[in-house]
């Protein structure tokens, strides 16, 4: 029996995220999948995390990111997006308009701690979206730790992406285009390839940019029995 491999576009660009979207055309991507910092420079602990490792840390993105994100894409998944529901376009609308389409990760971090429990992710329900999926929850089921001080587990992104873009791909009939403009771990790089969707990552530090790209090339070589997908040549600048 010979085995059918189907391409899939698989690339990581180590650049500005706000360069690289002033160069794309309106509505070039599908979705958008984005976690920003959303800390400002006089917020606590920005001291701490640029000793960290946080070496090309740019605070939090402001109303050029918005917009430009808005413009790129038909729809937007946004994490932290309960820190930028203020943020207001030039017609004088919130970016991130009231509804009922949020994703909420469960961490289970228990209780006293200095962490929060939960992450929501604020999710666009217009364009493309025909069916209404309302607020939904993700509980982590791994105890993987992540190099990068913000990663999610990539089982969570596999949850994300077969909720909210399962509907949208049955509408259009082919698979559905992602950005992550801000790619960190890239776990959802993965997520992505592992589900068969066109990706494309932006990652200003070149640090990450390598460590995510080893991660995926270890990933890919790992599980390629169960992976009906050939990855294409990745684009560096």
């Amino acid at each position: 029996m010979v085995e059918i491999k189907q391409k899939i576009s698989s690339q990581v660009l180590c650049m500005d995220n706000i360069l690289f979207m002033r160069s794309c055309k309106d509505k070039q991507f599908d979705v958008a999948i984005v976690d920003p910092e959303y800390r400002d420079e006089n917020q606590p602990d920005i001291a701490n995390r640029k000793k960290g490792g946080f070496k090309t840390w740019l605070g939090a993105p402001k109303e050029e990111f918005f917009y430009h994100l808005f413009r790129i894409s038909y729809e937007q998944i946004i994490f932290g997006g309960n820190y930028f529901t203020g943020l207001i376009n030039k017609e004088g609308y919130p970016f991130l308009y009231p509804n009922n389409n949020w994703y909420v990760w469960d961490k289970k971090i228990p209780r006293g701690m200095h962490y929060s429990q939960f992450e929501m992710a604020w999710v666009s329900d217009h364009e493309l979206s025909e069916k209404k999926i309302n607020t939904r929850m993700f509980r982590n089921r791994s105890d993987a730790e992540s190099w990068h001080e913000t990663g999610k587990p990539m089982e969570l992104y596999k949850d994300l992406f077969e909720i909210y873009l399962k509907p949208i791909e049955e509408k259009l009939k082919r698979k559905v285009s992602i950005i992550d403009t801000n790619l960190g771990s890239g776990a959802s790089r993965i997520a992505a390839f592992v589900l068969g969707y066109p990706f494309t990552g932006i990652e200003i530090n070149q640090e990450y940019c390598e460590k995510s790209k080893k991660d995926f090339e270890r990933y890919i070589h790992k599980n390629s029995l169960f992976l009906p997908y050939e990855i294409e040549d990745d684009l560096w600048f």
